[in-house]
């Protein structure tokens, strides 16, 4: 195996992307990108996005049933009754 990369923070401590990706529950390679953009600890550090609870559909379902709600507008059925 190659030799692991270390990267120097703001703050003058050492780290590499095995460390970051175990404690921040993120990939090996999104470590990378965030220690190649920036060197500050808090953004470092920084825990994986969770999305919200209540946000548990897909994006695909979500338009599907704004779409779905859209058609039902006065404006829409009004443009529906001239065609």
């Amino acid at each position: 195996m190659g030799k692991v990369k270390k990267y120097l923070l703001d703050d003058g401590t050492y780290t590499d992307a095995h460390e970051v990706a175990a404690r921040t529950k993120i990939t090996l390679q999104a470590a990378r990108t965030r220690l190649s953009i920036s060197a500050d600890p808090k953004k470092i550090w920084k825990l994986k996005r969770v999305a919200r609870e209540n946000n548990t559909e897909s994006y695909k379902v979500r338009c599907i049933k704004e779409r779905e709600v859209s058609i039902y507008n006065e404006m829409y059925r009004l443009v529906f009754k001239t065609i």
